[in-house]
């Protein structure tokens, strides 16, 4: 199957499609001023994204020969050849070049101080994405080899995983975000408007929360900067109609919940990185696991060893809308993914089933022969979604995922007034410290914070238990607020109720909102559905009984503009959503699925900052020095 993540036939904003060329492009010019042979170093674990804007096909046409990872035993620069590093400006991968620099620069031995002066002649280059910070700069001076290497930044800028998904995919956002870090707030509005260059000015800018109005500002600002020094130029049509920004703090129990959705399911049990999964290796071999059923037939009765694929080894697959079978299941509910794979196994079996007659004509032939990529194609995706969905049903039919559901479930409906039992019992079984401070701050926000002898209770038992380094991600959890003293009554339960947010008797084979959590609507979907019909303004007393719930309204246009355009458009109102502080895979079904309820009057875009999950945003909170 294709593993190309991008789509050509985007329907509602055609000019998406040129941003991935224009990094293209801009990386070739990068390279073309680079002479001789090259060599790029990349980082392991952020490769990913960088590789879904340019893929290996880019870099080789580039010139590039030869592709290394960033490690500390890299190996000595061969002559006449460029050393480009490429990537994050991490503190940990930035420290590992300095260390590599610095071998460099310690050539002792005689017979190596000219070889020394080569590489001082041969170019190093370090490019750091999504951008450059001072940070760096002062590292590589201080660690005296910033006359070494040449460096630049390289903006990825908003990367589309999907027709209908962008990310800027900040690894370190979240841990900026609730530390109150404004630069990346900064690139947010500079992405923003970069984005714009491609699909156009956004006529209406809609803002909730600080974050979100910091930036609809900036990007007022520098719009009407823009403006100024371009009086005589033609603004393009916008093919964005509306662009909504949500600050995370407005509603951060959504992503504390466990994702019931198809998709979301798959990030919690295996994790989905960069539209990749990454599953045991003869999962994705047919032939491997046809030979190995096989030779264990023949070497039953011999009882000889049969020799099988390292169950250890993995392989990446691609989950996007090239696949078929997944773009229909993965906004599912869970328990309607079963049905659903039965029915395509059976609709396979029959296609399979046709075989061609020898009196059949040429013509006839050529369309069964035509047919059989698709139907193989068909059949591998098949094969590998029932074995992710068999892994999957193995583990949220045990006890453990079970019992975390029934209580975050619980709680959000209001069923029961805490889960102190079901929390003691995680640390008294020592589970993973981030699913206890998941379900303790789902707590904490439900119930607007815990009561002071429970506070004390758990913060005492997590420090005996786990060790006292977590007593700096229990002061984390404070400062952010999301783990916090009881000081007055809750307004959960009015949000509940006034925005409609619980619902267990809905119909699963509906898609309705309500099946991407089995019975919880996301707070943020339903603020982002209230936006336009009726407006936050008719309700902003409901709003106001949110977290930093601010909101505003910003036009790059003049009203008579405005309803002019609101005329001339066709039915569908294209909707950016950004979310600041990252979003779930669940909120972005649940976008998709509100299309549907709302008529397909509105097209929800979603960008965001990272595609993040509850495990994500308690990890964040943890010291780094931790792990």
């Amino acid at each position: 199957m294709s593993g190309s993540v991008f789509l050509n036939n985007i329907q509602f904003v055609p000019s998406l499609n040129e941003m991935r060329e224009t990094i293209r492009d801009k990386f070739r010019e990068k390279m073309k001023k680079i002479t001789g042979r090259k060599e790029i170093i990349l980082d392991p674990k952020s490769v990913g994204s960088l590789g879904l804007m340019i893929d290996i096909t880019i870099m080789k046409e580039c010139g590039i020969q030869k592709f290394l990872y960033l490690k500390d035993n890299l190996p000595p620069l061969e002559k006449y050849t460029n050393r480009i590093f490429f990537i994050p400006p991490k503190l940990l991968l930035i420290k590992t070049l300095t260390n590599y620099l610095q071998k460099v620069k310690k050539f002792t031995k005689k017979e190596e101080i000219e070889r020394y002066e080569e590489i001082k002649k041969e170019n190093h280059y370090l490019f750091l994405y999504p951008r450059k910070t001072i940070l760096c700069d002062e590292i590589l001076e201080e660690d005296g080899v910033y006359d070494l290497i040449t460096v630049d930044d390289f903006d990825l800028g908003i990367i589309p995983f999907e027709t209908d998904v962008l990310t800027l995919e900040l690894d370190s956002d979240f841990r900026k975000y609730r530390m109150n870090d404004i630069s990346s707030l900064y690139y947010i509005t500079t992405s923003l408007l970069n984005l714009q260059k491609h699909v156009g000015k956004i006529p209406e800018i809609k803002w909730i929360g600080e974050k979100s109005k910091f930036v609809a500002e900036m990007l007022k600002k520098h719009q009407e900067e823009t403006e100024n020094q371009n009086q005589n130029q033609n603004a393009k049509k916008s093919e964005i109609d509306s662009l909504i920004i949500f600050d995370r703090k407005t509603d951060m129990i959504t992503p504390l919940v466990t994702q019931i959705n198809y998709e979301g399911l798959i990030n919690e049990v295996f994790v989905i990185k960069n539209t990749y999964v990454e599953l045991p290796a003869k999962w994705l071999d047919f032939n491997k696991e046809k030979e190995e059923k096989s030779q264990l037939e023949d070497n039953k009765e011999q009882q000889q060893p049969v020799v099988k694929t390292d169950p250890n080894k993995r392989q990446k697959y691609v989950l996007n809308s090239t696949d078929l079978l997944f773009t229909e299941i993965r906004d599912r509910n869970m328990g309607e993914v079963g049905a659903i794979l039965n029915s395509k196994a059976k609709e396979i079996s029959k296609e399979y089933g046709t075989r061609f007659e020898p009196n059949q004509s040429i013509s006839s032939l050529r369309k069964f022969v035509q047919k059989l990529p698709h139907l193989q194609d068909q059949h591998f995706s098949l094969s590998v979604h029932i074995k992710m969905t068999q892994e999957i049903l193995a583990i949220t039919s045990k006890p453990h995922f079970s019992d975390r559901m029934e209580n975050e479930l619980a709680l959000l409906a209001g069923e029961i007034t805490d889960a102190n039992e079901y929390i003691e019992n995680l640390i008294n079984k020592q589970d993973k410290i981030q699913s206890v401070f998941r379900i303790l701050c789902l707590q904490s926000l439900i119930l607007n914070g815990l009561k002071q002898k429970d506070f004390d209770f758990f913060r005492k038992e997590i420090v005996q238990v786990y060790g006292h380094k977590y007593i700096f991600s229990l002061y984390n959890l404070q400062k952010f607020g999301i783990l916090k003293l009881s000081e007055s009554k809750s307004n959960f339960p009015q949000i509940r109720k006034i925005f409609n947010l619980i619902n267990f008797d809905f119909d699963k084979s509906d898609d309705h909102v309500y099946s991407v959590f089995s019975g919880y609507a996301p707070i943020s979907v339903r603020i982002i559905q209230q936006a336009f019909e009726p407006g936050w303004e008719s309700i902003k007393n409901q709003l106001f009984l949110l977290e930093n719930s601010s909101f505003g309204t910003i036009y790059n246009v003049s009203k008579k503009e405005l309803i002019e355009m609101e005329e001339k458009r066709k039915k569908t109102k294209v909707v950016l959503v950004f979310f600041i502080g990252g979003v779930t895979h669940a909120e972005i079904s649940g976008l998709r699925l509100l299309e549907k309820d709302q008529g397909n009057k509105f097209h929800y875009v979603i960008a965001t900052t990272k595609i993040i999950d509850g495990a994500y945003v308690s990890k964040s909170f943890i010291d780094p020095l931790v792990f």
